[in-house]
């Protein structure tokens, strides 16, 4: 022992013998493979933050309402958390913007009430609420109205010619006398055509009824669709239902086929009171400007700053419907947005040469407005940006759990010469990457149903990836955290950051586009490396 401490004390004079007479050497740290960092990521964390967001408390995530405002702050904090930086010419986490929004909230309710018995309807299954229906409570008579229309000229028709709806409910049919398109002419000093549900809404608004209850006419079946009124048509003190023919339309009016057959024999109105009352509550909310706000962050670049490689997922959802249930979109889409999550707070330790972005979408389920605005209203004002590649997660929280699914580009006027149909260089190159990590990843053709399809539109090179096989509870309430898979959060997850990876630290990212097809342009299963 004695010995090896002189040893030991001879070894560290020469040491400090060394360090005072020569200049210190950094110790420069090595980087860190992309296996090394793809190993860090947890499916269960992911997992973790798909159950908050989905909880009860952001109540569906609705674009423009509470629980989307609340869920976008708690993932602009993770991104500040995590030493994300805002993007450029953004200011904060935050990009805002206003749309046009309208939502159906709780209290809903339809029934008769006189005579008696009381007949109490059950929303979804006896009747609908139009899209830009205004809101409602009353109690009051209905009064059918035919086919609802006062047609412009050279025709004379007109079913409120005789009778007084004022302060009334309407009961009208869908379409127009024999079904003849003819009749569905262009209504002057109006946007619509006569047959359209928000003309229908209107005409009965402007004779003084309260509310319409619209049914299918007989030449089409019983059961209510889904219907928008559209904005033109949004009266607010004006309650608007699509409502089934037989357990509403005829418990209102008994003979209600006789008088559509006389209307379309004789081309002239049958309006008459169905001598029942009925109460109506509807309750919407419309505002053509309503602030609402995508979350973004990034990672810059330490040698290419302007070259972005950007993964994306949309965290809003439907919200809260009418009956006061709640759509809490685990799997469309807190899973993809967990994914981005994971992803950022693990690549946040690790800058690459290339800018690699995390967004977090709004309004998706409104049209793919947030990402809409982020193209067109963003990156084509930034000139010195070039998006090398756009990945998208929608709906990667559950399905076989065997395989996952990209998205062939179109090939006509995009980054591909015409003929060209062959998988994207970016779904190419994610096939391969998927092998790296287990993971097969099966093309399948074009779609618009999601973010990706709005950087596709300027041509940025964009995979849409989601997992295949059934998602049960699809825009139900039923879609909740707990059929999400952490499994399928972490594969995706670890093939998006491989992707990212590689893709940040190439030398060149895409080959040139080639000026003719390829020989063998159609996807066989089998890609070459790279």
């Amino acid at each position: 022992m004695r010995r090896n401490l002189l040893f030991l004390a001879a070894v560290s004079l020469m040491l400090c013998f060394t360090l005072a007479s020569t200049t210190v050497q950094p110790i420069l740290a090595q980087p860190v493979s992309a296996g090394a960092i793809v190993k860090q990521i947890s499916g269960e964390e992911a997992w973790e933050f798909c159950d908050y967001l989905a909880g009860p408390e952001f109540e569906g995530r609705l674009a423009g309402d509470t629980g989307q405002y609340e869920a976008g702050d708690w993932i602009a904090d993770r991104f500040e958390d995590w030493g994300l930086e805002p993007l450029p010419d953004i200011g904060d986490y935050k990009q805002w913007f206003n749309y046009e929004f309208w939502h159906a909230y709780p209290p809903v309710d339809l029934k008769k009430t006189v005579p008696p018995p009381v007949i109490s309807w059950t929303y979804l299954n006896d009747y609908t609420i139009f899209q830009y229906s205004g809101s409602v409570n009353v109690e009051t008579e209905v009064v059918f109205a035919g086919y609802g229309l006062t047609m412009p000229a050279p025709f004379t028709y007109d079913d409120y010619a005789e009778i007084d709806v004022t302060g009334k409910i309407v009961l009208v049919f869908r379409h127009g006398p024999k079904d003849d398109s003819a009749w569905n002419v262009p209504v002057p000093s109006t946007p619509f055509t006569a047959w359209t549900f928000g003309f229908k809404a209107v005409n009965a608004f402007n004779h003084g009824a309260v509310g319409m209850i619209l049914v299918n006419d007989y030449r089409h079946g019983p059961v209510p669709g889904s219907g928008t009124l559209s904005a033109n048509g949004y009266r607010a003190a004006f309650g608007a239902v699509w409502a089934h023919r037989t357990t509403v339309g005829e418990a209102l009016l008994a003979d209600l086929q006789a008088r559509q057959d006389q209307i379309d024999s004789t081309l002239t109105p049958q309006s008459v009171s169905t001598e029942k009352t009925v109460k109506m509550v509807v309750t919407t909310e419309f505002d053509p400007e309503r602030p609402t706000f995508n979350v973004l962050g990034m990672i810059e670049g330490t040698e290419k700053p302007n070259e972005w490689i950007i993964v994306g997922a949309h965290y809003d959802h439907l919200g809260v419907g009418p009956l006061g249930e709640i759509y809490y979109g685990a799997d469309d889409d807190a899973s993809g947005t967990a994914c981005v999550l994971e992803l950022a707070k693990v690549l946040s330790k690790y800058p690459q040469k290339r800018t690699m972005v995390f967004a977090a979408w709004t309004a998706e389920e409104e049209g793919l407005l947030g990402s809409e605005y982020f193209v067109f209203g963003y990156l084509l004002t930034e000139p010195d940006v070039k998006v090398l590649a756009y990945i998208n997660l929608d709906m990667v929280g559950k399905g076989t759990e065997k395989y996952t699914t990209g998205t062939i580009m179109p090939p006509e006027g995009y980054w591909l010469p015409p003929g060209y149909t062959g998988p994207s260089y970016l779904l190419r190159y994610m096939i391969n990457r998927g092998r790296e990590v287990g993971l097969k990843v099966v093309p399948v053709s074009f779609h618009t149903a999601s973010d990706h399809a709005n950087f596709a539109y300027v041509g940025i090179q964009t995979v849409q990836f989601y997992w295949g096989g059934d998602h049960p509870g699809y825009h139900t309430p039923a879609d909740t955290p707990d059929l999400v898979s952490p499994y399928c959060l972490e594969i995706t997850s670890k093939h998006v950051a491989v992707t990212m990876l590689k893709l940040a630290t190439r030398a060149d990212v895409w080959p040139a586009v080639p000026t003719v097809a390829p020989a063998a342009p159609i996807f066989n299963g089998e890609i070459p490396a790279e």
